[in-house]
């Protein structure tokens, strides 16, 4: 197979779906350096895995999740639904594993919400507050991509993956003397959670690896195309 060059060294979900959606987008991102999309919404996704990655260090450390959860609301100075959802919130053994691995002669990077490798299974976490259901779950491609890295990594497809949804919304009042309104509103929990199981299939994970192969194909092509551009 030709060797694939990618502007990172590796392809991610976040960036193979992008390619998908926006190919000029993409090339701005990650060809010229352009700045990123990056929402209060994406911001409180990045926030909410830092928190479970301090959660499941601390819960070891400490010995008990009403601990951890404690330490982590104190931490960052979250609320009591943020307490809840701490204790109640289903987690394997690591939080953020970072994975790299080759697929299909593919770098590829990830890092996953909460797994375990003996058995090998894993959970993805959601927040936001537009719901979701098992129809949903079933057509997220980015937990086939998940469970296609994963048997790359360990030789062993996960028989399945639970996508766990925390729902957010808006917060309506800052404080007694003012009130956020459009992008200045905050994000905070309302304390809804579901758990939804989404079972693999081996032509997932087939069709899967070849996806990838071709968004990279297009990706190095396209790049390479642009890097001999600059220097005309």
């Amino acid at each position: 197979m030709k060797p694939i060059i990618l502007p990172r060294g590796y392809l991610s979900w976040s960036a193979m779906t992008l390619w998908e959606k926006s190919p000029a987008r993409f090339e701005k991102e990650y060809f010229a350096g352009g700045d990123r999309l990056d929402t209060k919404y994406l911001k409180f996704g990045k926030s909410f895995a830092q928190y479970v990655e301090e959660l499941c260090d601390l819960e070891k450390e400490l010995g008990s999740r009403e601990a951890a959860a404690q330490a982590v609301v104190s931490k960052h100075g979250l609320d009591s639904k943020a307490h809840d959802i701490f204790l109640r919130l289903p987690m394997y053994e690591t939080s953020e594993q970072e994975i790299t691995v080759d697929v299909e002669g593919v770098p590829v990077l990830s890092y996953l919400d909460s797994s375990q490798l003996n058995p090998v299974l894993f959970k993805e976490y959601k927040t936001g507050k537009h719901p979701w259901d098992r129809a949903k779950v079933q057509k997220h491609g980015q937990l086939p991509f998940y469970a296609t890295i994963l048997h790359a990594l360990t030789g062993t497809m996960p028989e399945y993956c639970d996508l766990v949804w925390i729902q957010t919304k808006e917060a309506e009042q800052e404080n007694k003397e003012g009130f956020y309104s459009g992008e200045d509103r905050k994000i905070e929990f309302t304390g809804e959670m579901k758990e939804f199981r989404r079972v693999f299939q081996p032509i997932e994970v087939e069709r899967m690896r070849k996806r990838i192969r071709k968004n990279a194909e297009e990706i190095s092509a396209a790049y390479e195309l642009f890097r001999k551009n600059l220097d005309i």
